[in-house]
Formats: C-alpha cells, structure tokens, sequence
C-alpha cells in the first residue's frame, strides 16, 4: 500500500492554514499544520522523515519563511519547499531556497494553482 504524502502548512493567518488544509486534504494528501518556523521545525523533527513538502508563508513572527527555507535546506534537503508572500520579496525569498527546487507564489494564492504546484513537485519526487 502506498504512503499517504504528508504536506507541512506554515502560516500565522489560520483561516489561511484551514482554507488550504480543505484544499489539499480534498486533493488526497495528509495536511498537518504550525503557526510559524519554530512550530514547523518542531512538526518536521516529531514527523521524522514523513514530510514531503513544506509550504510556508515568508513573513511570519518567530521565525520567517527565509529563516525555515534556510534551516530546511540545512537539516533536511530532501524536503521540497514552497514559500508563499503577499510582500515583494520573491528574489530574496528565492536566494534562501535550493537552486533546484525554487517555488515562490504570491498571495493571494490561486487554490487550483497550489494544487498544481503541490501535484508537479510531489509527483518529481515519486519517480
């Protein structure tokens, strides 16, 4: 039986974090959540090894997205980011990522877009 993928939602809006929790989730992945980079550092160490892409928004409290995409490279670079920004930031956020794997979108996110994005970089992972 195959593995469900596990997809990490990091953002300080909840409403946000619900709205693409139903999308995902509806799309047939396992959706799990935190409220910043610390909060999502904490999940992705708990989960050990099942996360399969982290999506995170870039300006949070505690730790930003740049910080998280940083660290995530750092301790675990199998795990593909997305980061997301309403703020003109996509060139900085994109110097943070690995070179391979950029994905920024701007805020407001087109649901049926993530779900693309969600699908390529999940779908280039299976192979």
């Amino acid at each position: 039986m195959e593995r469900e993928q596990v997809i990490l939602v990091v953002d300080d809006e909840v409403d946000l974090i619900t709205i693409f929790e139903r999308t995902l989730r509806r799309a047939g992945y396992r959706v799990l959540s935190a409220l910043n980079g610390e909060e999502a550092l904490q999940v992705v160490e708990q989960e050990a090894g099942k996360i399969d892409l982290v999506i995170s928004d870039v300006v949070m409290p505690k730790m930003a997205g740049r910080e998280l995409a940083w660290r995530l490279h750092t301790q675990y670079p199998q795990i593909p980011m997305v980061l997301l920004s309403g703020y003109a930031d996509r060139d900085a956020a994109l110097e943070m990522m690995d070179p391979d794997q950029p994905r920024f979108l701007e805020k407001p996110i087109d649901l049926a877009e993530l779900e693309d994005v969600v699908r390529e970089i999940l779908s280039d992972g299976s192979d």
